[in-house]
């Protein structure tokens, strides 16, 4: 039953992708590869690479027309980190000569993946934290985590969606820091050149509702600070060159605040994030949320198709009626994503309704064996009282016999003993 659930799902979801890719008009291939705690994924647009052993982030995002690494800034602050906490996790040790609290025990711990669905054209992988880390256990507060990403073969971008989940029996919240304000964190980073220099090109861009109308705005880095609102997509365009890298926000009405940091341990670093506020999960409870995330070239198709639609604006005034749609209807693999979330649940019911069924049938098997040892031993005990009385009847028919002769024996001689004395009298 487990596995005819899980490919009927499987099937379901296929089907679903299937009608995704209709419109194509040609598949181009998505391939991937790992080794060495390293997941690398290439279409003819890219190659991204995810390091596994720190937790599971985007440490590289290669164009591959430019070879250009849009991402690479070192190991402690690529793109796509994941930042919440559930209880301070205190001073987990010294990497590097730097002494690690929160958010490293999540950020630097070891991540696993599982490949949901491969067609030539669309991989879609779940990535998630390997069971056991005391520490990541503690910053989450028991809470699971999973970042499911959706790849083309096609397009320049990819789909991202968090689930966090609450297997606890306790209401447990969520913060940037325990205890205080602020709230569940999703970045991106660009790596703005080869020096302090190059970030002066980039300019931080966001768009967000302002008196009921979608407005775009470019921010000075150094005095926007943080911005108490909610945002549909934000990040860096670069005025040279006209490169963009950003991200869409498919939920922003969960948006609390949003912003732009610059520089990170001297190297050329421009970061985008969102905060989506405390958050509370009673027992069982989930919180989704999904990102689209595009770095290359500030092409219009890409910027039009990617959900960038508002940035489109300031070239086409009407592609702001497209933006408002994808506020409102998610589109393509994040409507699937969703519904791969809730089949997702009902696969995680029916395996554990499967458990409970194979603990039951365990049980019941355990107690046939204990039957089946009892049973013998009662063949066992019943063959013993055979074989007695069996003996018995034997020793019953000797006695008999014994006895027959014996009482002839007794009658001879009480004849005998008659007859002489009836001699002697004559």
């Amino acid at each position: 039953m487990k596995g005819i659930a899980a490919l009927a799902v499987l099937m379901l979801f296929a089907l679903a992708l299937t009608a995704h890719t209709a419109y194509m008009q040609a598949e181009q291939p998505v391939t991937y590869s790992t080794r060495n705690g390293v997941f690398n994924v290439t279409n003819r647009y890219y190659t991204l690479v995810f390091d596994l052993k720190h937790g599971g982030r985007l440490k590289a995002w290669i164009d591959r027309n430019t070879g250009r690494n849009y991402v690479g800034c070192g190991d402690y602050y690529p793109s796509l980190t994941h930042i919440f906490m559930a209880e301070n996790p205190g001073v987990m040790g010294h990497i590097d000569n730097l002494t690690v609290s929160y958010p490293y025990p999540l950020m630097l711990s070891e991540w696993n993946y599982t490949v949901l669905v491969k067609q030539n054209n669309m991989l879609l992988v779940e990535f998630y934290p390997v069971k056991g880390n005391s520490w990541v256990e503690k910053q989450t507060g028991g809470l699971l985590t999973y970042r499911i990403i959706a790849f083309y073969g096609d397009k320049p971008y990819i789909d991202v969606r968090y689930i966090i989940t609450n297997p606890t029996n306790k209401t447990v919240t969520l913060s940037e820091i325990a205890g205080k304000p602020g709230g569940l964190v999703e970045d991106i980073s660009l790596l703005a050149g080869n020096s302090s220099k190059a970030l002066k090109n980039w300019y931080p861009m966001a768009a967000y509702r302002n008196d009921g109308m979608i407005s775009v705005s470019a921010f000075n880095i150094s005095l926007a600070g943080e911005i108490h609102r909610s945002v549909y997509w934000l990040g860096f365009l670069n005025n040279a060159t006209h490169e963009f890298a950003g991200m869409v926000v498919l939920e922003p009405e969960l948006v609390a605040s949003y912003g732009f940091k610059s520089g990170y341990y001297g190297r050329p670093v421009l970061r985008a994030y969102v905060k989506y506020g405390r958050i509370s999960l009673s027992p069982g409870e989930p919180f989704e949320i999904s990102l689209r995330i595009y770095y290359g070239e500030g092409n219009l198709k890409w910027l039009d198709e990617a959900g960038f639609w508002s940035l489109a604006r300031l070239i086409s005034p009407e592609e702001y009626a497209k933006y408002r749609e994808l506020a409102d209807n998610p589109l393509n693999a994040t409507s699937i994503l969703k519904e791969y979330a809730e089949l997702r649940e009902e696969v995680a019911d029916l395996r554990e309704k499967n458990s409970s069924l194979q603990l039951q049938a365990n049980e019941l098997k355990g107690e046939y064996n204990k039957c089946s040892i009892q049973l013998k031993d009662y063949e066992d005990t019943a063959k013993e009282l055979n074989d007695r009385n069996a003996s018995l009847e034997v020793q019953k028919y000797l006695a008999f016999i014994g006895g027959l002769v014996a009482g002839i024996i007794l009658l001879y001689l009480a004849l005998k003993i008659g007859a002489l004395k009836t001699g002697i009298r004559h």
